[in-house]
């Protein structure tokens, strides 16, 4: 009797553990599946069709910026396939995108007929910002990576950089971290000139929709962008010798 229970025992609990493995399994398998697929739509959704190129996993956030008819400096939309929509504008209505190489300071095509050697030689391509050409007024909807300016380091000469979340109601002078500038100026879309910003940021910061649009900076020296109030803590003292 004795052995018969235990026998019974064991097959039951031999039975539960198995059902137990399979679950496990499947929520793995289940697991495995959904990272893999997150990671592709990742890595898909922000090709350059332009020069057949897949570029690194970034965070990928939806973006939308109101299109003035002529050219308009836009941050992160290196390609056309990146638009996901539009409202009184569509993909037909962009003739063209330029970037500019950081290094050599020189422009490069993206679209019509991307410089493909030029587009290859350039890091950061989520992270620019574009000289994009619309034929007609609308906002369009994008797919790009975040505005996260203040993490790269600036050579020295001519710079396009994004008006970002944390220079609003910011003047030259409280975003300058390690930078000294020689000449400042903003990209107005709606009149097609520069405007001289050196003295005024405030003007154009105070604005909201002007977040993505570009600045263009002259800087004296290879240096970083910081606001005043963020990441100002020093590291702490050096160990003793």
């Amino acid at each position: 009797m004795i052995y018969l229970l235990c026998k019974t025992f064991l097959f039951v609990t031999i039975d539960y553990m198995k059902k137990l493995l399979f679950v496990f399994a499947l929520g793995l398998i289940s697991l495995s599946l959904s990272l893999l697929f997150k990671s592709t739509v990742l890595a898909e959704s922000l090709q350059l069709d332009s020069y057949n190129g897949t570029l690194p996993d970034i965070e990928v956030v939806e973006k939308s910026m109101y299109f003035h008819k002529g050219w308009n400096l836009v941050h992160g939309l290196a390609g056309k396939e990146w638009i996901t929509g539009g409202t009184g504008i569509n993909q037909d209505n962009i003739k063209a995108i330029f970037g500019m190489n950081l290094v050599n300071k020189k422009y490069v095509r993206f679209y019509p007929s991307a410089e493909k050697e030029q587009v290859t030689d350039i890091r950061y391509i989520p992270e620019m910002t574009y000289w994009v050409y619309s034929n007609n007024d609308g906002t369009l909807f994008y797919k790009s990576s975040k505005i996260d300016i203040l993490k790269f380091t600036w050579q020295a000469g001519w710079n396009i950089i994004a008006v970002a979340p944390e220079f609003m109601g910011k003047s030259l002078n409280e975003i300058k971290g390690s930078c000294n500038f020689e000449k400042a100026y903003w990209w107005s879309p709606r009149e097609q000139i520069y405007v001289d910003v050196k003295s005024n940021l405030k003007e154009i910061t105070k604005d909201n929709t002007n977040i993505g649009t570009g600045l263009i900076l002259k800087m004296t020296n290879e240096c970083k962008l910081n606001v005043s109030g963020l990441n100002t803590i020093v590291p702490p003292p050096q160990l003793p010798n």
